[in-house]
């Protein structure tokens, strides 16, 4: 199941994986399952619970697995566009992003790897590291547009409260 805001576990800075093998493709499989199930094209292990720095991913060309991605480079250049989130359902926020990064990662075997991400992959790729950090998408507004966006979010979600 996707954890959902106000869940704790989305505001919580995520571990390092350090052990490879088959309980961490376990929950990479899982990821993958949940994200799609969802028609998400990003998942963080945060938003299922598990607290380890792991990210699924799936813009358009098939899924991609970041363990432990540490951003190397952005590009100057950045886009506003509306964004989603999974543990935030219904709710599009626009945030400002640069239009490129590249970051080192590993796989879940533990090769690592140095990958260029453009476009939505790397609006994509940031907005799921921002999770690892326990950042969600309402970090990037002003304190009165939080509460503004969640009054509204939460009316809209939960209309009988």
């Amino acid at each position: 199941m996707i954890k959902t805001f106000p869940d704790k576990a989305l505001l919580k800075e995520c571990d390092s994986v350090e052990v490879f093998g088959d309980e961490l493709q376990r929950v990479v499989d899982r990821m993958g399952m949940l994200m799609y199930a969802a028609s998400g094209i990003g998942l963080a292990a945060n938003q299922i619970g598990v607290s380890k720095q792991i990210v699924v991913m799936d813009a358009g060309f098939g899924q991609t697995t970041l363990i432990n991605p540490r951003l190397e480079n952005k590009t100057d250049e950045s886009i506003e566009l509306e964004e989603g989130c999974l543990s935030f359902p219904g709710l599009r926020i626009k945030i400002a992003r640069p239009e490129g990064v590249t970051v080192l990662y590993r796989c879940p075997k533990g090769e690592q790897y140095l990958s260029s991400f453009r476009g939505l992959e790397a609006r994509v790729v940031q907005h799921e590291m921002d999770h690892l950090v326990g950042k969600t998408m309402l970090d990037h507004l002003t304190n009165s547009e939080r509460k503004r966006v969640v009054r509204a979010w939460a009316a809209n979600r939960y209309p009988e409260a």
